[in-house]
């Protein structure tokens, strides 16, 4: 065999801002990812005693959630034995834990580090994945600690500034967007068209029970002491296509609408690495290969282009021609972001975001870059695709590509 193999995966359902999530910690929505996923593949049986481990896991949003995420996680996750801290002096069975914060790229980069470690010998598994609960991030009082003295001062929203805010050029992400695709010549026609025919694939995806693996339900007891399940994608189900013509602009001017632009969402996604060697000592089943990552940088303006760059870098490094490739996860931070992979990379659309993307299923940002990996896993694995890319842009000019491939 050889090699890095991701060997369980799942996710939550992405949650519409404000919707069933949104009383729910960052941290609850990961726990749920992982103990769903721990439970799919018999993981507590198969771990027997001890284990080198290590857990990372993207969070961008960490005003208020706590110390190390990722840490508050594997304790919480129901697998005490393994997470807690050593009865006496220190063995391989203790855990590093480390929280990322790559903007939306912070799950996908926290698979890439769980994948180092393991190529390293620093572990012979790995948890790595992204949470987000976008809904409950707070408000910032810059000032307050030492007195405003005299004066109005500004409230801070934690989801704008460290969310969806250039940091260079305090614009909004979707203005810099805007740009991008006027420098492209892309047209509203052109995002919408994109978008109507994301929406049909997950539509027909999620009408065709593809999510029943991939997606972890979660239960919920209401005030009024109902028992909830929330096993669908919460964004999915609020689209109205028929409307999409009828949106304003996010900016005035441009092309970007409510619709083409990656919704405000909630939601956690997770996967278990494990070298060949673990998979065959404790009875492990690859689902697939980590072949290689890249990451690239462009200018912070351009960042809708940098995957291009990242999957060209990861494309030169790991020996696959891109037309070799047979399905590609793009984060759709924004409708342009595919579009232009697709353009300037010759590839077709019917091998980009084949169950749809982030402009229908919502973007929450720790999570995404873990969320397209799940995705990639299960759509390989069910119509026997053998390589696959999945790719994002990052805020800051970054982009960042993993190529899987079946075993």
């Amino acid at each position: 065999m050889g090699g890095v193999y991701i060997v369980a995966a799942k996710r939550t359902p992405i949650g519409a801002f404000g919707g069933y999530a949104s009383n729910m910690t960052a941290i609850e929505l990961g726990v749920s990812a992982v103990q769903n996923m721990t439970k799919s593949i018999d993981f507590d049986a198969k771990i027997g005693g001890e284990v080198g481990l290590y857990a990372a896991f993207g969070c961008v949003l960490q005003a208020g959630v706590g110390q190390n995420p990722c840490r508050q996680v594997m304790l919480s996750s129901g697998l005490p034995d393994i997470f807690g801290a050593p009865k006496s002096t220190p063995t391989k069975g203790c855990v590093t834990t480390v929280t990322v914060n790559h903007v939306c790229g912070s799950g996908m980069t926290a698979v890439n580090q769980a994948y180092d470690a393991i190529c390293l010998g620093k572990a012979e598994i790995a948890f790595a994945g992204g949470m987000e609960n976008m809904s409950a991030a707070p408000y910032l009082l810059g000032k307050a600690r030492f007195g405003y003295r005299l004066g109005n001062s500004d409230i801070i929203d934690h989801l704008q500034r460290d969310g969806l805010e250039d940091a260079y050029s305090q614009k909004p992400m979707v203005n810099l967007a805007e740009d991008v695709a006027s420098e492209k010549k892309i047209t509203r026609d052109d995002v919408e068209a994109y978008v109507r025919n994301s929406y049909e694939k997950a539509k027909n995806a999620a009408e065709s029970g593809f999510f029943e693996e991939e997606i972890a339900p979660i239960s919920k007891v209401t005030t009024k002491k109902e028992t909830l399940l929330f096993a669908a994608d919460e964004v999915l189900g609020k689209v109205i296509p028929e409307k999409i013509p009828l949106l304003a602009p996010v900016v005035s001017g441009g092309i970007l609408t409510p619709a083409t632009v990656s919704a405000i969402a909630d939601g956690a996604a997770s996967v278990i690495l494990a070298s060949d060697r673990t998979i065959m000592e404790r009875g492990f089943t690859p689902l697939v290969r980590i072949v290689g990552y890249a990451y690239a940088s462009t200018t912070p303006k351009d960042f809708t282009i940098a995957p291009v760059f990242a999957t060209q870098r990861l494309c030169r490094e790991v020996g696959w021609a891109v037309e070799n490739v047979d399905l590609f996860e793009v984060n759709e931070a924004f409708a342009t972001v595919p579009i232009i992979f697709s353009n300037e990379l010759h590839v077709p659309f019917e091998k980009i975001n084949t169950v749809g993307g982030a402009c229908v299923y919502g973007h929450p940002l720790g999570c995404s870059g873990a969320r397209i990996i799940v995705t990639l896993v299960y759509s390989m694995l069910r119509w026997s695709r053998k390589r696959g890319i999945a790719t994002v842009c990052i805020g800051g000019g970054e982009g960042i590509a993993i190529a899987l491939e079946l075993p």
